[in-house]
């Protein structure tokens, strides 16, 4: 989604499907001075395993296929993403892809966040999962130190 601020178009968010869009829109973005050259591109995770579980539509492979396809056209793009920690099933081997994502990606910037159930019932039973998640996201994050 584009937003226009007077003199300037900058790009809220990129879908990873409309990120393929085409050739054509990334050199728009590329040539023209008023439209801004950072882009949103969630990741959400880093394994393969772990997106085909979100339902994201994409493996790791072809995000990192399609960055390096928008850095070609956009050398100075500027990259931000999101991260869920904790998604149902996800092990540490699992969690370490998705860390070693910042390795091979340089992100302007990142937004992470800790998976949480929809449904919960009972109310001891949503406490202790709240404790175990916040935890279990404290630990992570400070890998990402």
């Amino acid at each position: 989604m584009a937003i226009f601020t007077g003199s300037m178009i900058l790009w809220s968010a990129w879908r990873y499907q409309d990120a393929f869009v085409c050739l054509q829109v990334l050199e728009v973005v590329r040539d023209r001075h008023n439209i801004s050259s950072w882009m949103h591109l969630p990741a959400q995770s880093g394994n393969s395993e772990v997106l085909e579980r979100m339902r994201r539509g994409y493996t790791r492979e072809a995000y990192l296929d399609l960055v390096a396809h928008i850095r070609e056209t956009i050398p100075d793009v500027a990259l931000t993403s999101d991260f869920i920690a904790g998604f149902c099933g996800e092990t540490e081997e699992q969690f370490l892809d998705t860390l070693s994502l910042f390795d091979e990606v340089p992100y302007s910037m990142a937004f992470l966040f800790v998976y949480s159930m929809r449904e919960v019932r009972g109310h001891l039973r949503a406490k202790l999962n709240q404790i175990v998640t916040n935890l279990k996201f404290v630990l992570r994050v400070m890998k990402f130190g």
